[in-house]
């Protein structure tokens, strides 16, 4: 079909609302700003209103003397009209070794200046 759009996969649509939630989170925050909280959410705040860049990854680890872990996620930039670029992927991984057992899954955001 002529101008027919390609439907978003289950990841895309994730994507897409977790990043709409975020953009609506930060714009809703922004306009509280006068709002007094506790110092590290206020800290927080303004780490990420003053951010070039937000990173969103979730890690796994597994051990066993030997470990492995991996993870990905979504990048996003502050554009110079002040709003979020779309976003973009991001992987990480690596190895190693030493006494230990188990196995570890983190989430993590990555403030980026």
């Amino acid at each position: 079909q002529d101008g027919a759009i390609i439907p978003l996969d289950s990841i895309e649509k994730e994507s897409k609302s977790k990043l709409s939630r975020l953009k609506s989170r930060m714009h809703s925050e922004s306009l509280q700003s006068d709002r007094v909280d506790d110092v590290e959410a206020a800290t927080i705040r303004g780490m990420i209103q003053k951010a070039e860049g937000l990173a969103f990854v979730r890690a796994s680890k597994v051990v066993f003397g030997v470990s492995v872990f991996g993870g990905s996620g979504l990048c996003i930039a502050r554009l110079s009209d002040g709003t979020w670029s779309a976003p973009s992927a991001i992987g990480m991984w690596g190895v190693g070794l030493g006494i230990q057992v188990g196995l570890e899954v983190a989430d993590f955001i990555f403030i980026l200046r």
